[in-house]
């Protein structure tokens, strides 16, 4: 008996779905930017976004991305531009919470390409943005306790990612109020014409630098020597003393009773020593800067008067010496003569 023969069927392997695919980039942010306004569909719009974040370097327009990120990760973290304003918008409230997952993202976007310090022994990602004011100016703004861009640390609290990454740029980036200069370890090349444009540019800044300190709770930093090897404590010029006692008077503080039909222990304080009474940093570092003056005063008219004590005495012992050479000259000249 003839058995059936068998016919084999070659199998072909499917083709991979990325086979034909050739993926291109965007060779601009104009043609990124057109491409984000064509759309409204959440998804692609958090997809452009995640390309900005994925891409190995930014757009040749690097400043405009920015400014275009900041711009929308502006009050991500509060959702205050989404705020339900009427009847309407709290029923379309789906609406508000995408626009705030879009907003988020952009900042998720920033903290990986602008706010992270980057590689070890090079200069942070930002650090070009300190060149121009308007890029330092932009910057600022975004980072102002008001903005709504962070909340205040608390003890205990686990922080996201996203919130430790931007939590080290503020810290890094306030110090430059009083760290900058043209020795900085970050110095680069593109600097080197405007270092002392920069460093005014710092020293203005230094009461909105104040300000985001003291929203973050590191207020104390104004009160250490800026060197463990050194003595100097950060510069408080009047811009930076007007911005403390400010700081200091403008909140109710817990603070002893001092009206029998008060309802409540919380008041505004009148004095410093009530400020700091009442637990300010702001107030303890205005007493305290006032103290280190009035001491560097007193250590420096003493070691102007140890100084003055010191050449008197060099004047002494040298007119001494001239006085004994003219004394050995005059005997000499005795000899000579024969007296």
């Amino acid at each position: 008996m003839n058995e059936p023969s068998v016919k084999l069927v070659e199998v072909k392997k499917p083709q991979h779905p990325l086979a034909d695919l050739i993926p291109t980039c965007f060779q601009s942010f104009d043609e990124w930017l057109a491409r984000w306004n064509s759309t409204t569909v959440l998804g692609e719009r958090l997809g452009l976004l995640h390309c900005l974040q994925v891409m190995d370097y930014w757009p040749k327009e690097r400043e405009q991305s920015v400014f275009f990120l900041l711009d929308v990760a502006n009050g991500h973290l509060t959702g205050e531009p989404f705020r339900y304003r009427t009847w309407h918008d709290y029923y379309t409230g789906h609406i508000n919470k995408n626009r705030e997952t879009i907003s988020r993202k952009a900042f998720d976007v920033l903290c990986v390409k602008l706010f992270a310090s980057g590689k070890e022994g090079y200069p942070p990602l930002w650090w070009w943005t300190l060149a121009k004011q308007e890029t330092f100016d932009k910057i600022l703004q975004f980072c102002e306790p008001k903005a709504g861009n962070y909340d205040r640390p608390y003890d205990g609290k686990k922080g996201s990612h996203q919130a430790e990454v931007f939590g080290g740029f503020l810290q890094e980036f306030t110090r430059l109020g009083w760290a900058y200069n043209g020795r900085s370890r970050f110095y680069r090349d593109d600097q080197t014409e405007n270092v002392e444009e920069i460093e005014a540019r710092m020293v203005v800044a230094r009461p909105q630098f104040i300000e985001i300190i003291n929203y973050l709770g590191q207020l104390n930093w104004l009160n250490r020597p800026m060197s463990d090897f050194g003595s100097g404590f950060p510069a408080l010029d009047s811009a930076c003393l007007a911005k403390l006692k400010d700081i200091a008077f403008r909140s109710e503080l817990l603070l002893p009773q001092q009206d029998y039909h008060a309802s409540i222990g919380r008041r505004k304080a009148k004095t410093l020593h009530e400020a700091i009474r009442g637990g300010s940093v702001a107030a303890e570092i205005l007493v305290l800067h006032s103290i280190r003056r009035k001491v560097d005063r007193q250590c420096a008219a003493l070691w102007e008067e140890s100084r003055r004590k010191h050449d008197e005495l060099e004047r002494q012992a040298e007119l001494a010496k001239i006085q004994k050479a003219i004394d050995a000259l005059d005997i000499q000249a005795t000899k000579l003569s024969g007296g």
